[in-house]
């Protein structure tokens, strides 16, 4: 989370054009009492807060609930966000990687009630851009990546924001507690330097984030492409606690939680989100953590 505010809040013609393209809604901890006391997953009241995204009480659970309660209020003025993302951490997998949803690996057989469902039942795949632009981050793994819809996540953030407010490009951005065993960090602890990079870096990709009706140029020599995205969209920034629970056959992994757990959400204000963004195959294995996603 530092990596991306110090990256927005520069002079760079990157960020500069990030500020006119998007409205940035950032909240930097969802948990802030559970974290202070040592918690990785569970705020004060003993729950983990990333499973009480579809009803959460505004007593027990009140970051939840007006976050979510943004949201709603964004997409009952049709503000829906462009791109939603946490930021977790995670205590067995290497590299970065995303978790993000898609409606044909659901463990629903026919999962019609989502936003990536277009008429004729034709999935709109614009959630897989933003994966394909990360790979040039040093400590992303595409291979990592899943885009799985679980039963046990239906409470999560990931899935209510993506089934209940109708973002296509819902994601939970998972961060190693160990390092990398590929690029050129492959075999070093991660630190906060390449964690800031990463912060970095998922700004730089939302300036290649297309709009269907708008594309925009900058020139910055730190960006790849320059052929960059809608006019008139907007950012938030929402944060997270934790990472979510690793629901296996060997049970709950308590510990895969991330103490400094953020999140991240753009919204678009106008126009739709490109969703011709093609085709692409993850070869996926078979975890039930929604860190992944």
């Amino acid at each position: 989370m530092k990596g991306s505010m110090q990256f927005l809040l520069s002079d760079s013609p990157g960020a500069q054009a990030l500020r006119d393209m998007y409205i940035f809604k950032i909240v930097p901890m969802l948990n802030p009492d559970g974290v202070i006391n040592g918690n990785h997953r569970c705020s004060l009241v003993a729950e983990d807060l990333n499973r009480q995204w579809t009803r959460p009480c505004p007593k027990l659970h009140p970051t939840i609930y007006h976050t979510k309660g943004l949201l709603q209020y964004l997409r009952m003025i049709n503000k829906q966000p462009l791109v939603y993302c946490d930021y977790h951490g995670h205590s067995r997998r290497k590299n970065v990687f995303l978790y993000g949803c898609s409606p044909s690996m659901s463990w629903m057989s026919e999962d019609l009630d989502n936003p990536a469902m277009l008429p004729d039942k034709i999935e709109d795949t614009g959630y897989k851009t933003l994966p394909r632009i990360l790979t040039s981050a040093p400590a992303f793994s595409l291979p990592n990546c899943s885009f799985e819809v679980e039963k046990s996540k239906e409470t999560t953030a990931r899935v209510v924001v993506w089934r209940q407010i109708g973002v296509v490009r819902s994601y939970t951005m998972e961060s190693t507690y160990c390092g990398c065993d590929q690029g050129p960090y492959k075999g070093t602890h991660i630190n906060t330097h390449q964690l800031e990079e990463m912060g970095r870096k998922f700004c730089e990709a939302l300036l290649r984030v297309r709009s269907r009706h708008t594309k925009t140029q900058i020139s910055d020599p730190t960006l790849e492409n320059n052929d960059l995205s809608p006019e008139g969209a907007t950012a938030a920034v929402q944060s997270f606690d934790d990472a979510e629970y690793e629901e296996n056959s060997h049970g709950f992994d308590m510990d895969n939680g991330a103490s400094q757990a953020q999140g991240f959400l753009a919204q678009c204000l106008e126009g739709d989100p490109d969703s011709s963004s093609g085709s692409q195959t993850d070869d996926e294995e078979e975890y039930d953590n929604d860190d992944i996603t």
